[in-house]
């Protein structure tokens, strides 16, 4: 038994660090890859603090994680009457769109992140759709950024960025050359 799990385990419910422990236990569950197993608990948890914001947080990464639309749409209802910051939304929303591969929407969200202030977690999930996604629309919102000096990328990220810009300069010059 894990240090963490001990200290829950340890703390009865009505304890006023039972909520911490256990949304520090859950998050520890779904860092190992045990998102079934977290999801029990987050039912204990939902059922103490349904509307707090790190439940929230949980609830939509869980269901993300197990492809749970209705879990999905549930959060993300949540998160807008919450009124949450946008960009958290649009940061949920694309981790949830990456999961089931919709380019569009993708594009959509990531454009969206990068027109306001983000962070580095944000930028990765974003770098993650654009090359999983081989998206162009989003390659040419972070070249923008990478211009004007807001973003900054090792060697092998331009690189990848590039293969997905040349990629897409060569899809049209084919397209150029058939029409």
């Amino acid at each position: 038994m894990e240090l963490a799990e001990k200290k829950f385990r340890d703390t009865p419910v009505g304890h006023k660090k039972y909520h911490k422990r256990l949304i520090y236990y859950i998050n520890l569950l779904i860092s190992k890859g045990r998102v079934i197993e977290a999801k029990h608990y987050f039912s204990i948890l939902e059922y103490l603090k349904p509307s707090h914001h790190s439940v929230m947080r949980i609830g939509y990464f869980i269901s993300i994680s197990l492809f749970d639309k209705v879990g999905v749409e549930k959060y993300d209802r949540l998160f807008v009457m919450s009124k949450t910051n946008e960009v958290e939304i649009f940061y949920f929303r694309l981790m949830y769109y990456l999961s089931v591969n919709n380019l569009k929407n993708c594009e959509d969200c990531s454009v969206f992140i990068l027109s306001k202030k983000f962070n580095q977690k944000q930028l990765d999930i974003i770098m993650q759709a654009c090359f999983n996604l081989n998206s162009y629309v989003i390659a040419r919102a972070i070249t923008v950024l990478i211009r004007k000096k807001k973003v900054f990328l090792n060697e092998q990220g331009i690189h990848r960025l590039k293969r997905v810009l040349l990629q897409h300069l060569a899809n049209k010059i084919m397209e150029t050359k058939n029409a």
